[in-house]
């Protein structure tokens, strides 16, 4: 196994969630025991994440979760997370887990659904089962696909044993099985309000394009606030990621049936 942790994220291509990528970064670094290769997954007008279908799922990247393998040529591991995490346990402990199928994540919803918005991956394991860059690229909804494959396969899925590295809106320091909050729900991600006051200022727009509300947590968002002044201090600025692919990428505008904040920002 690598002592070098490969971590795989999927974002918008052109800075609009540069706020949410600096945190994860600075979390996930100032965390690990181990060095930590990041790959950042963008919509790009050449590449592996060129030409790909981005309208089926609720973000421009959705697509992109399943490419692990195949961007490590079916060799060794990686770890995949959406961009709107913030790291507090050590990755090293999900890096090291024993990995019986193909894949590693949170144990399913009531309806057994897979929640791949982190997983861990044996990309030898995966040939076969997950398709190569070019088959993945052609498909129209590869995230849809392969979360109902692995569902049906569950001798392949195994579940993380390290702690909770996908606490969806889950936020508590003195909680030490949390090893990561996933603050998932669009409309109130802690990182858009100072990613849409940046956007402004740039005279650009957000891909997301419903309401946006205060995060429920306020602690979660102090503390993201905080990890974000440390990461600019640290030199991860909006220069620092040299943005700009110009990739058009479609914007969603969808409300969610209940939220439980009602102060709106934008």
């Amino acid at each position: 196994m690598s002592d070098v942790i490969r971590l795989f994220i999927g974002t918008s291509p052109n800075g609009e969630d540069y706020e949410a990528e600096a945190v994860l970064e600075y979390s996930a670094r100032q965390c690990s025991s181990l060095p930590i290769d990041i790959t950042w997954m963008r919509a790009a007008p050449s590449g592996p994440y060129a030409g790909w279908q981005l309208a089926s799922g609720r973000t421009p990247f959705s697509g992109f979760r399943w490419s692990p393998p195949a961007m490590c040529d079916f060799e060794g591991r990686a770890i995949y997370a959406d961009v709107d995490f913030v790291f507090h346990g050590d990755l090293a402990d999900l890096w090291r887990e024993d990995v019986p199928g193909v894949i590693v994540t949170k144990r399913p919803t009531l309806a057994g659904k897979v929640k791949t918005c982190c997983t861990l991956f044996d990309c030898a394991k995966a040939k076969g089962h997950i398709a190569d860059l070019d088959g993945l690229r052609r498909m129209p909804n590869p995230q849809g696909y392969y979360t109902t494959y692995f569902k049906e396969r569950p001798d392949l899925v195994s579940h993380f044993a390290s702690g909770d590295w996908n606490a969806i809106d889950g936020f508590d320091l003195a909680d030490r099985r949390i090893k990561a909050t996933h603050y998932s729900r669009i409309e109130h991600q802690v990182h858009l309000k100072h990613a849409m006051a940046r956007l402004a200022s740039q005279g650009r727009t957000h891909w997301y394009s419903g309401p946006v509300f205060q995060h429920p947590n306020a602690d979660l968002q102090a503390h993201f606030d905080a990890l974000l002044s440390a990461a600019q201090a640290a030199g991860l600025t909006f220069e620092s990621f040299g943005y700009g692919s110009g990739v058009a990428i479609a914007r969603r505008d969808f409300v969610y049936a209940h939220h439980a904040s009602t102060a709106v920002l934008a």
